[in-house]
């Protein structure tokens, strides 16, 4: 198991490469001021899910499986709904 600093750092090294690909399509492929990302596809992503893989069973590790596996429901719950709020409110406000 890795300590909470190695943790810390393996899931700061996948934000960072997801945040280094959009502000690379966005600075050299986009339009600046594009309402979209043009140019980033998903397939720039697949070098990253071993290490998101890693990272998730070394969070359940840390936090407990049953833990990890409430918190991930709660978070697409979450994600659900503001999706729910946002196709109603732009069908009807926007």
């Amino acid at each position: 198991m890795l300590s909470h600093l190695q943790l810390l750092v393996l899931i700061g090294a996948i934000a960072g490469t997801g945040v280094g690909l959009f502000m690379a399509a966005y600075l050299f492929w986009t339009p600046v001021g594009n309402d979209i990302v043009q140019g980033l596809q998903g397939r720039y992503f697949l070098v990253l899910l071993p290490l998101f893989i890693f990272g998730v069973s070394q969070l359940a590790a840390a936090m407990g499986r049953e833990r990890l596996v409430h918190l991930l429901l709660l978070a697409g719950a979450v994600i659900v709904l503001r999706n729910i709020y946002r196709a109603v409110d732009l069908r009807y406000f926007g």
